[in-house]
């Protein structure tokens, strides 16, 4: 039986600034571990609308390709060992 994913962190949004660079704001919002759902460290999508922010919610950003986890790194579909594998 698989186990539940952790509840989200206490902090479910993260304030940003100087996103791009240019002094511009933004936010983040913490997602469950797109690597494992057992994962203890935090991942973060970015938020670039109030309709982000209930899509987060309602769970619907969880396989977001923009989640960064702090101890897994970004959501990739594949390994890069298998995308250099599949090129030769």
């Amino acid at each position: 039986m698989p186990s539940e994913p952790p509840p989200p962190p206490d902090t479910p949004f993260a304030f940003r600034t100087n996103v791009d660079g240019e002094g511009d704001y933004g936010f983040d919002v913490a997602l469950p571990c797109p690597h494992d759902h057992e994962c203890t460290g935090r991942a973060w999508a970015p938020a670039y609308s109030v309709t982000c922010l209930a899509r987060a919610l309602a769970g619907e950003l969880d396989d977001s390709e923009d989640i960064v986890c702090t101890v897994h790194g970004p959501n990739t579909d594949h390994d890069q060992d298998d995308v250099l594998t599949e090129a030769m």
